[in-house]
């Protein structure tokens, strides 16, 4: 996993460790629905299945909360 960090940020995308990974996610979602994209947001995850949860949680309450129109999953 340290060796694809280091050839992302190698490549110019952004890597982010273990105690920031929710945090950027919930920013990231956040900022997609205060200007209203509808594109797709992708992620790499190479964590522990208890933060998957965590972040799927988070996300769901965002987008839950958000007044714009999603298709279900």
């Amino acid at each position: 996993m340290f060796s694809l960090a280091m050839e992302a940020m190698r490549r110019g995308m952004r890597v982010v460790g273990s105690m920031q990974l929710l945090d950027v996610i919930k920013q990231r979602v956040q900022e997609s629905l205060d200007i209203n994209v509808s594109d797709h947001l992708q992620f790499v995850l190479g964590t522990k299945s208890g933060m998957v949860t965590a972040i799927v949680t988070a996300v769901r309450q965002l987008l839950g909360s958000s007044t714009l129109s999603f298709g279900k999953a």
